[in-house]
Parts: structure tokens; sequence; C-alpha cells
């Protein structure tokens, strides 16, 4: 009988870990007066196709790195690029430059990822050793995300 008193006083830690990045990023998205955004952003990587054009480059299959730390890699997943981009760049087409301050403060990245640049633009690295493409690949396996749309919607 104690125990079960016991157990309904605590409250469930993992529930509470598991939104803890997306609270913070809320916050800090509130300090840098943006709304609310879905807490996820978007990155070339293996798998994605490269399409050249008069416009510059299309991007089909992103990887999305949400802010709990986890990964998805959408087949169908398009941006329009003015310039070809680097394994690892994150997708920034539209999105503010403190939503992904915010991202890179408040959110886990998946393990063996951290924040880094390529030349001027963000863009995840491999940390701790390896390749980009192993760490992807190994975070999750490859699936089209459950939610149609922009998976990033860091759009004003």
């Amino acid at each position: 009988m104690l125990a079960l008193a016991l157990a309904l006083l605590t409250p469930p830690a993992a529930a509470a870990d598991e939104a803890a990045p997306e609270r913070a990023w809320d916050t800090c998205l509130g300090a840098a007066g943006l709304p609310p955004r879905r807490a996820a952003i978007r990155v070339v990587g293996p798998g994605s196709r490269l399409e050249s054009g008069g416009r510059g480059t299309r991007v089909t299959g992103l990887w999305e790195l949400r802010c709990d730390g986890g990964v998805t890699f959408g087949e169908r997943t398009t941006s329009d690029l003015p310039s070809p981009p680097v394994d690892g760049q994150v997708i920034t087409e539209g999105v503010p430059k403190a939503a992904l301050r915010c991202y890179v403060e408040a959110c886990r990245f998946p393990e063996g990822l951290c924040p880094g640049r390529s030349g001027d633009r963000p863009a995840v690295q491999p940390c701790g050793g390896g390749a980009l493409a192993e760490v992807l690949r190994a975070a999750e396996p490859a699936s089209e995300p459950a939610e149609r749309g922009d998976p990033l919607a860091l759009r004003r």
C-alpha cells in the first residue's frame, strides 16, 4: 500500500525530461520575440538528392533533427536553395537566425552530432569521431516523418 501511495505522489520523471527541451525552446523563442514553432531543423545529408536548375539547387530528401534528439529522414521533403549545399548543412531558407540559435541552445542533438558551420552557413557535424552518414543513420532508421508539410515550420 505504501509503494502505491509513493508511486502516485512521484511525478513521471521521464515525461518531464522529454518535454524539457521543447519548453526551453519555446521560452527562448519567446525571449527573442518569435512565436512558438515546431522544435526541429532540416539537414542535408546522406540520401539527399540534388538537382541543379536555372534558379539554384532543389534538394529532395532531408533529415529532420527534432528537439528531443530524435532523427527521421523524409524522402519527399524538398527545399530550393540558391547554391549547392554540403552534407550537414542546415536548411535555413526563411528561418530566423534567432530560431536557429534557440535550437542550438535549447535542444538535444542526436548522440554523435554537434552544431557547426560550413563556411558562413550553419551545419551539423560529427563530434567524437565517425562520419556524418554513420551518425545520422545510427540515430534512427530512415523513415518518412508522420507529419506532412514543412517539418521545420520555422517560417514567420
